[in-house]
């Protein structure tokens, strides 16, 4: 069996199909003449496959001529079905293969689409396919004898009902999605074609080649859209990001926030990245809430507020969580050791899909600056040990500067870890739960107010009571809570 496409036909006769705009659309006009093979219902069979067909076109042509050509020498039963645009879950190839999961998928992840020829209007049309229409026809074929040459080939495709321009599958993704601008380019492009729809044969019970009896409906078109939102390569997520909110954890840092929160707001702001900066005053004794205060006169997306509970580094965090509104956050230390321009590539990492985003100073093109040396010996054995222990590619679990998706932190919570512990509480239960991750080089420079509030001796046994908890889930909790479990 041979899923050829509809490039075998020739180009010139369909470029120049009579078609006129309608409800954002081609269609076939009733004007002017239409070469053989051409109907309302689509293009037939019999239409010309003279060149050209397009270098694709031409490879599945001649396979297709080698196919019946091995059928008849070592007589075998050979079918060649010429498909409509394959779309949906259980299609060959990539998630986003053919110009309907293309757009859809694009569309979705908020990544630039274009018209591209005929005016730039985006009328042009195609039919799309199913694989739920297909494989019913093709376990028919896998049990079918030889049949003659005539029903060997035969066009499978949505036909006319399953026709849609790419101006209106554009207004669909906008009502489901959210408005999304697509560009244009009038320009012409050799090959392009203004209307594409294949007819498709009805199924008959005693022949196993035409259409399937299933015509794709609204329904196979949400098919489609399922597939991306919970398919789509390296991603769970669900729908584009629309805010990051920035969580920094701040005691005693009137010196320090000025310049770090100057920083990320400027960075944020030359990105155009939607943002919330929520600096969580935990206890401070000096002037870091009176300086937040008038911060907000500079910065209009800083959002401070003071931990009203029990204090300690986690503590601050999880109340800063509770806090934003974002459906992505960031975790920023409020010594300015977190390059903002990191914290971008954490938004761009999270748009894309994952549903973390975790740096590493300690791989290719990270970079530290001024670490205490006895720190750095303690990190790196930490670090290795919790590598081996949970047997992950991450090398940097115990910095806090990590970034993640709305549904983690909701999936991750209860949260045990009231101090610095926190810090690999959240990343280790993530990856155990079976979240998505990606590992990014990042900057880390030392502080140059202040005093750092971690204490080595402090957090040593609390590090590695959490470790052990998350240890104990990870190998012994037979998955139940790992994301998505339906248990």
């Amino acid at each position: 069996i041979l899923l050829s496409t509809s490039r075998v036909y020739s180009i010139p006769p369909l470029a120049s199909l009579p078609v006129e705009a309608h409800a954002d659309a081609f269609r076939l006009s009733a004007a002017g003449p239409r070469p053989k093979g051409v109907g309302p219902a689509g293009i037939a069979e019999e239409f010309s496959t003279g060149a050209p067909v397009s270098l694709y076109g031409s490879t599945k042509l001649a396979s297709e001529a080698l196919a019946l050509e091995y059928g008849e020498t070592f007589d075998l039963p050979v079918f060649v079905n010429r498909c409509g645009v394959l779309a949906g879950a259980g299609q060959f190839g990539r998630a986003d293969q053919g110009i309907f999961a293309y757009w859809l998928n694009a569309h979705l992840r908020r990544r630039p689409l274009k018209y591209i020829g005929f005016g730039g209007h985006g009328h042009q049309v195609r039919d799309c396919l199913h694989p739920r229409d297909l494989v019913p026809l093709l376990l028919k074929q896998f049990a079918a004898p030889k049949l003659a040459a005539a029903d060997r080939l035969a066009n499978i495709a949505g036909g006319a009902r399953s026709a849609m321009s790419l101006r209106q599958l554009t207004t669909w993704c906008d009502a489901k999605f959210g408005a999304h601008t697509v560009s244009s380019d009038p320009a012409p492009r050799p090959f392009d074609l203004p209307w594409v729809v294949k007819r498709s044969p009805p199924m008959h019970s005693s022949t196993p080649n035409g259409s399937s009896s299933r015509r794709p409906s609204k329904l196979r078109f949400k098919f489609i859209v399922f597939y991306f939102i919970f398919m789509s390569a390296a991603a769970s997520p669900f729908a584009p990001l629309t805010l990051f909110s920035v969580v920094i954890p701040a005691r005693d840092e009137e010196e320090s926030l000025p310049s770090t929160l100057a920083a990320i707001y400027e960075t944020f702001a030359a990105e155009k990245i939607p943002h919330e900066i929520v600096v969580v005053d935990d206890g401070s004794k000096d002037r870091t809430w009176a300086v937040l205060q008038e911060l907000r006169a500079t910065i209009p997306t800083l959002c401070p507020t003071q931990n009203l509970g029990q204090h300690g580094f986690g503590r601050a965090v999880v109340w800063g969580l509770d806090q934003s509104k974002g459906d992505a956050v960031v975790i920023m230390m409020a010594d300015a050791s977190d390059a903002p321009t990191d914290a971008v590539k954490y938004w761009k990492l999270l748009g894309q899909g994952y549903d973390c985003a975790f740096g590493s100073r300690f791989v290719s093109g990270g970079k530290v600056v001024d670490y205490p040396r006895v720190k750095l010996f303690v990190n790196r054995l930490a670090n290795f040990l919790v590598r081996i222990g949970f047997n992950i590619p991450l090398n940097d679990t115990t910095n806090a500067f990590k970034a993640y998706r709305r549904t983690v932190i909701d999936g991750c919570r209860p949260f045990l870890a009231p101090h610095f512990n926190l810090t690999v509480e959240i990343p280790l239960k993530a990856i155990a739960r079976g979240y998505t991750f990606k590992i990014t080089p990042i900057s880390w420079y030392n502080r140059k107010f202040g005093e750092a509030k971690l204490k080595i001796k402090e957090m040593g046994s609390r590090y590695f009571f959490i470790c052990a908890y998350v240890w104990l889930e990870k190998y012994f909790s037979r998955g139940d809570y790992r994301k998505n479990n339906k248990l």
